[in-house]
């Protein structure tokens, strides 16, 4: 008697959800993205965008690449398919990351809830689905997430393999600063295990890896300065400005609702999924930008939170229902 193979719901989920993105893009253009084109078309002519190019009254004065390597890669799309090819291909990285917090919760917990996880974080990053070089943030965070399970499972080379996207992140978007965060508190958790300063190798390596950039150590530097020092202009930028209570967020209440029922908080293990959740709830409602990194996190602390209860419990029909 053959034994039938599970329905991967989780991925058709992500898939689904990559689709609906995809078509959102089609009717929504972020503007941001003809800055992006601009840059990458500079890019292909051997010309880095170091300088303001676009104002005339900042005309020539330097400027921090922070997504050059990005916008590169979505002139390259442009021109390979136009406008549908750059859609596609923002749509594949945030399906790919919904794929990768799917796999970060892992096969023990049912198929059922990680695709119900997968299907309220993709409601989540809905708002935020536009053609924007943010979502390879969106992708590298949800790899980080997954692979610090892997080192949940005893893989020694997570927090390297950390380390070295982090050369590769610091070229894509100012977000690389969550991995840098992220490997240190892996980083810090090791030290406490082992007791042994060479475990903080492997972050010291991540903080050089973000020196890898045109800009050098500028480059690390910047993003701290816009969060904690911003400029005037940012107040302008809606992403930047608290999350108002709206119907946008039900799928945010309803993984934070999910999250309590479980009690995540009480969750075991080597790494404690709550507290980003935690930091990025805080931070989401400052700034609305951070709340697709809430919706990735905090779905894979309630996956992992479910893996614990039995189905058959109220608490876990309570949660699922």
């Amino acid at each position: 008697m053959t034994r039938r193979r599970a329905v991967p719901w989780a991925l058709l989920a992500a898939a689904a959800a990559g689709a609906l993105f995809f078509a959102r893009m089609r009717v929504r253009v972020d503007p941001d993205l003809f800055f992006h084109l601009a840059d990458g078309r500079g890019v292909f002519a051997g010309r880095l965008p170091l300088a303001e190019a676009y104002s005339y009254t900042r005309a020539g004065r330097p400027m921090v690449a922070t997504e050059w390597l990005s916008s590169a890669s979505f002139y390259a799309a442009f021109r390979a398919g136009g406008y549908p090819a750059v859609a596609l291909l923002a749509s594949l990285l945030l399906a790919g990351a919904l794929g990768l917090a799917a796999a970060a919760i892992g096969a023990e917990t049912s198929e059922e809830t990680r695709a119900l996880l997968v299907a309220l974080a993709a409601f989540a990053l809905l708002p935020f689905a536009l053609a924007k070089v943010q979502n390879y943030t969106f992708l590298l965070f949800a790899l980080d997430l997954y692979w610090i399970r892997l080192w949940e499972r005893g893989r020694r080379w997570v927090p390297w393999a950390m380390a070295g996207l982090l050369a590769l992140w610091v070229n894509l978007h100012g977000g690389f600063m969550l991995g840098w965060v992220l490997l240190g508190g892996v980083c810090a958790l090791e030290l406490g295990r082992t007791r042994r300063a060479a475990a903080l190798l492997p972050w010291a390596a991540g903080t050089f890896a973000c020196f890898l950039h045109p800009n050098g150590a500028l480059a690390f530097v910047y993003p701290i300065w816009f969060v904690f020092a911003p400029p005037a202009g940012r107040s302008l930028i809606v992403e930047w400005r608290p999350a108002a209570l709206a119907l946008p967020l039900l799928p945010d209440a309803l993984i934070l609702a999910l999250a309590l029922a479980l009690r995540a908080d009480r969750l075991r293990s080597r790494f404690p999924w709550a507290l980003p959740a935690l930091v990025f709830l805080v931070m989401g409602l400052r700034a609305r930008k951070m709340l697709p990194f809430f919706a990735l996190s905090a779905a894979v602390a309630a996956g992992r939170a479910a893996a614990g209860v039995a189905r058959s419990r109220p608490r876990g029909r309570l949660a699922l229902a």
